[in-house]
């Protein structure tokens, strides 16, 4: 899987994945991040909403970091 998509997210969210998806990671289809809401994880159709671990700002700036390298220019060029 090349690098692990956990280490994308920020440190408070790493282990709650992990052990999400430890027994079903093929299943794993989609992470939602959406800003002032819960994280949520879809696996095989069903939706694992986390009501207790919501998405501020910086937490959006961190994977957004992690996805372009720092790189905001280098993202919307790939």
């Amino acid at each position: 899987m090349g690098k692990n998509i956990v280490s994308l997210f920020p440190e408070k969210f790493r282990q709650v994945i992990t052990d999400s998806i430890k027994n079903d990671r093929d299943k794993l289809e989609e992470i939602r991040v959406r800003i002032n809401r819960p994280l949520e994880l879809v696996l095989n159709g069903e939706f694992i909403t986390f009501d207790d671990l919501h998405v501020n700002e910086v937490d959006g700036q961190f994977i957004l970091n992690q996805l372009s390298g720092f790189s905001r220019y280098k993202l919307k060029k790939n």
